[in-house]
């Protein structure tokens, strides 16, 4: 049985840390801009997001635990201009602990949290390169609501 705890301030230093490299990677794979634009984008998004870090009002920047066994982490919060809309910005299980279903599972403990928060609807953003997590979204019932397509000339 898995379960979410919070980060403390020096968890929330870790993850940041690797937050925007990976944010950086993910934004150079899927668009045709160049390092310093995306960089520079991604950090403002990310500065944006959580203007006073892990204290942020309105966003969850938690742990994920199967027993006391640190196995990812997950942020969620407020999707900025959607009034009783969650986000889901950031989702990740370690390696060793994929396809587990642990994915799944913390997906689920995420929406139940967020309708304990008063929150009406949930989304996500995921590169549609990126199709095991397309299917698992898929398995729990997401439906995509845009499509961003391009083509090289």
């Amino acid at each position: 049985m898995l379960n979410l705890k919070k980060m403390t301030e020096k968890e929330y230093d870790l993850y940041y840390k690797t937050l925007a490299d990976r944010y950086i990677k993910e934004l150079l794979s899927s668009e045709a801009s160049d390092e310093k634009s995306v960089k520079e984008m991604a950090e403002a998004t990310i500065q944006r997001s959580l203007p006073n870090g892990y204290e942020t009002k309105g966003q969850y920047l938690l742990n994920v635990f199967k027993d006391n066994e640190n196995i990812g982490y997950v942020w969620y919060g407020d999707r900025r201009g959607k009034d009783r809309e969650a986000f889901i910005y950031d989702l990740m299980i370690y390696e060793d602990y994929r396809r587990n279903g642990f994915g799944k599972e913390t997906i689920k403990l995420v929406e139940k949290q967020a309708k304990e928060n008063n929150y009406e609807t949930i989304s996500l953003h995921v590169f549609g390169e990126n199709e095991i997590a397309v299917k698992l979204y898929e398995s729990l019932n997401y439906k995509p609501f845009s499509i961003h397509m391009s083509k090289e000339l």
